[in-house]
């Protein structure tokens, strides 16, 4: 899990040099308690890019867009 971990936080912090701002910190305090408390972290879905209201799982009418893991199974 470690190689695993630093491997997503060097591409993460690649992203976070391309857009700096309130997002790194918010960033950096998520995986502070997620480690710390040991929390799982699940891959979530986002939103459509092109509209960025609709989420981006293919369900058009999502009753939680942009806010739900990308494994419905685990809703």
């Amino acid at each position: 899990m470690r190689e695993i971990l630093g491997r997503r936080r060097r591409l993460l912090s690649w992203r976070i040099g391309r857009k700096p701002g309130r997002s790194a910190g918010q960033l950096g305090a998520a995986l502070t308690f997620a480690t710390a408390w040991r929390w799982p972290v699940l891959p979530g879905v986002g939103l459509d890019r092109r509209d960025g209201t609709r989420c981006a799982c293919p369900d058009p009418d999502c009753a939680v867009p942009g806010a739900h893991p990308l494994d419905p199974g685990l809703l």
